[in-house]
């Protein structure tokens, strides 16, 4: 068994535009966008360029060479990384270091710009795919190989001499004497397919988190009025992500029916069928299934919205009409009170300041100044105290309900 090279890679769904800015970068470490130079400049620097070649075709792609490493990058945004192997651990471990360290921080800043960030509490931080690249190896020898890096072979499949052992994060490719065209396909397909699938993955914890996101506000019972804005932020934040995260999820599915014409109609079809790496049918299958777990996470986010919006517009309505009680029972107080001035007297002067007469108010007694006026304030008092707690407390069942009934919830 010859081992000729190890490769890595990753997709994100790019487009020409984007290889454009990706060569231009490569060409003099700069960016047609404001991005701070020096630091393009730095990460640059950082890649150590030997050479950058532009090429056309299906996709459109770039290969840069870095040393004895070389980056291809296609115009959809699929990359492979390669290293020719002498020493397999050691190879394998400069070329991740190469990804993670240099080439992948560098792509960071060059497509920072306008780039959303999506719920990274969630993000996987699983190892980049790694295949390893053999000339032709027994089921003995490929399991020795993966057995070098802790994992276990769970399937192989074969075409002719032809081989592909799968590991959960290692992938043995045995090439045999294939054509230099199916050996190109054999890595970029699974390699688009091991990201395609990753990204799944994360799309699917996604909407999981969010969703956990929704039962937390569900198990506060009870909140007080001035918490339904905040409330109704925080449903805007995720349903913001939302459509991000599911606009993502769009662009990605619009690559795979390109990829897959591009094999049938390079006629090799059924060698990465028998090789199980033409998966393009489950991958739709399994966009489609989150696509609409997502779509029902969006449409109860938005009827959640609205209602939270009407209860608090509801709810701040029985809070005037409940001070509007207030004032007029205070108006009668007041009005009882100012007819209360007990002992009051009145005095009537001529124009030259003669005293003419002498009288008094007919006035409530202290008695009853105490007895109508306090009352009145206390019936106010007590109206207040009672009145008010009924719409103090608004119940969560009546904004986020239906999250407790789990044939009505849209869990996945």
């Amino acid at each position: 068994m010859v081992i000729n090279s190890v490769v890595t890679g990753s997709w994100f769904a790019r487009t020409k535009l984007h290889l454009k800015e990706y060569y231009a970068f490569m060409q003099s470490g700069t960016s047609h966008l404001p991005i701070d130079p020096k630091t393009l400049r730095a990460a640059h620097k950082k890649l150590g360029l030997d050479s950058v070649k532009y090429d056309g075709g299906t996709f459109d792609f770039v290969t840069a060479r870095f040393s004895d490493i070389t980056a291809t990058y296609f115009e959809d945004g699929l990359m492979l990384v390669t290293k020719p192997v002498s020493d397999l651990e050691m190879d394998a471990a400069d070329l991740r270091e190469f990804y993670y360290k240099r080439l992948s921080p560098a792509l960071i800043h060059l497509y920072s710009m306008g780039t959303p960030t999506l719920i990274p509490s969630i993000e996987h931080q699983t190892k980049r795919p790694l295949f390893i690249v053999v000339d032709a190896a027994t089921d003995e020898e490929a399991a020795e190989l993966a057995a070098r890096f802790n994992e276990k072979i769970h399937h192989s499949a074969r075409y002719r001499d032809l081989a592909v052992h799968y590991c959960d994060g290692l992938n043995i490719i045995a090439v045999g004497n294939s054509p230099e065209a199916l050996k190109d396909k054999i890595l970029t397909t699974l390699m688009l397919s091991r990201e395609y699938e990753h990204k799944l993955r994360h799309f699917l914890d996604a909407h999981r988190h969010t969703w956990e996101e929704l039962e937390k506000m569900s198990a506060e019972r009870k909140l007080a009025p001035s918490a339904l804005p905040d409330i109704r932020s925080r449903l805007l934040s995720h349903q913001r992500e939302s459509l991000v995260l599911r606009g993502r999820l769009h662009q990605m599915a619009e690559y795979l029916p390109i990829r897959q014409k591009e094999i049938d109609d390079g006629g090799l079809t059924e060698p990465l069928s028998a090789l199980k790496i033409y998966r393009f049918d489950k991958l739709r299958s399994a966009t489609n299934y989150i696509d609409q777990l997502w779509t029902m996470l969006l449409d109860y986010l938005a009827s959640t919205t609205d209602i939270t919006g009407f209860i608090y517009q509801e709810n701040l309505q029985k809070e005037i009409e409940i001070q509007q009680y207030i004032f007029m029972l205070s108006a009668i107080a007041s009005i009882i009170v100012l007819g209360t001035v007990s002992g009051a007297s009145i005095l009537l002067y001529d124009v030259n300041g003669q005293l003419l007469a002498r009288g008094g108010l007919a006035a409530f007694t202290f008695y009853d100044l105490v007895r109508f006026g306090g009352s009145a304030l206390l019936v106010v008092a007590i109206f207040f105290l009672l009145i008010k707690p009924l719409y103090r407390k608004i119940k969560m069942t009546s904004i986020l309900g239906s999250m407790t009934k789990p044939d009505q919830a849209p869990r996945d």
